[in-house]
């Protein structure tokens, strides 16, 4: 029998080892990006965004999961 997967494909996505689904910050980014251009966010308020979130990103590591920015 297969186990699940521990990754859906995408970069930063994974189940954590309780079976949680464990976003990282990267993931999240585009997704939050991704979001704003479908409610009818300008394209240049979505590369405001993604520039100001690519510096979070840079900071706290993309795989690093959202809700443990602090975290190391």
């Amino acid at each position: 029998m297969r186990s699940a997967p521990d990754s859906f494909g995408a970069p930063g996505i994974a189940l954590d080892p309780e079976g949680v689904l464990a976003i990282g910050i990267g993931a999240a980014a585009d997704f939050f990006c991704a979001a704003k251009a479908a409610e009818g966010a300008s394209p240049r308020t979505v590369e405001w965004y993604r520039m100001i979130l690519v510096r979070a990103v840079r900071r706290f590591g993309d795989p690093r999961p959202v809700d443990a920015p602090e975290s190391a």
